[in-house]
Parts: C-alpha cells; sequence; structure tokens
C-alpha cells in the first residue's frame, strides 16, 4: 500500500499489518473497529491528523492513539 491515500475515509472492520505504515495520507480517515498490530498502530499514530467529514471522528481518537 505504498503512497495510498486514506484522506477522508471510512474504514470499518478492516485489518491491517505493517504493510500499512507506507500510506500516503491518513489525514481525516476514521479506523474504527479496524484491527491493526500495535507496530502499524503507532506508526500510523504518528501521522494521524484531522477528523472525518462524514463520521465527525478524530483519525487520532479512532487509531486509539495516545
Amino acid at each position: 500500500m505504498v503512497d495510498a491515500i486514506f484522506k477522508d475515509a471510512v474504514i470499518n472492520n478492516g485489518y491491517f499489518t505493517e504493510t500499512v505504515v507506507k500510506v500516503g495520507s491518513i489525514e481525516g480517515a476514521d479506523f474504527s473497529d479496524t484491527l491493526l498490530d500495535r507496530f502499524a498502530q503507532k506508526k500510523l499514530c504518528e501521522k494521524a491528523s484531522g477528523t472525518n467529514p462524514k463520521t465527525k471522528v478524530d483519525t487520532r481518537e479512532s487509531l486509539l492513539c495516545k
């Protein structure tokens, strides 16, 4: 998923491993109820920003970022 754009995406009930860390943009993406391994979660939290315009969920919140 190198350079994939998830800007403002709603991703429910997905499963991602470390392959997702090379995505381009996750600004405004909603990852609620998505399974992520710890490495992928940590890396996505580093680039997470914004709020999804449809669900009104904050990207960092949906990733359970600390």
